[in-house]
């Protein structure tokens, strides 16, 4: 859980800033949305499944709370003026049954922040990925210490 450290491992773009039994909230190691258009979280069901059905009953909706409280805590800490969410099943490996144990299918869920002035994610439009071979991914800003910390603090409001 955060804790306002901000060094080695646990340095801004890699920290879990909330998590129970079943979840963690996590601040991604490499975001894909600059703090400053928005930022970027993900929910990551502790669950090893790739598909939302796949979840407990009781785990599905508290996604669906996660999420509403993930968007509230983003519209509301940082410079979002919408929000996108977008779930994934790491389909990619699915297609490579090889894959290092502990990294198969996990649904995650993508909680992007949206900002009216962003250059690099253009309003209106959909969300672009760029190869991550270019290197686009090292040219975006984390959140900061502040950023994360109001965050955290009204996500937590939230899910009290």
């Amino acid at each position: 859980m955060y804790n306002g450290n901000m060094k080695g491992k646990d340095a801004p773009q890699n920290i879990i800033v909330w998590e129970n039994p079943r979840f963690e909230i996590r601040i991604p190691r490499e975001p894909h949305i600059d703090a400053q258009d928005g930022g970027h979280v993900v929910i990551y069901p502790k669950a090893r499944v790739s598909y939302t059905w796949q979840l407990a009953k009781r785990d599905r909706k508290e996604l669906i709370d996660l999420e509403a409280a993930c968007e509230r805590a983003m519209l509301d800490a940082l410079p979002a003026d919408h929000v996108n969410i977008q779930r994934n099943g790491n389909w990619f490996f699915l297609l490579r049954p090889r894959a290092k144990k502990g990294t198969g299918p996990h649904l995650h869920v993508h909680i992007y922040g949206r900002s009216k002035t962003s250059r690099r994610q253009p309003w209106g439009q959909a969300l672009k990925f760029p190869d991550p071979k270019t290197g686009w991914l090292k040219r975006i800003s984390p959140m900061d210490k502040k950023q994360i910390t109001a965050f955290s603090r009204r996500l937590r409001k939230l899910l009290a």
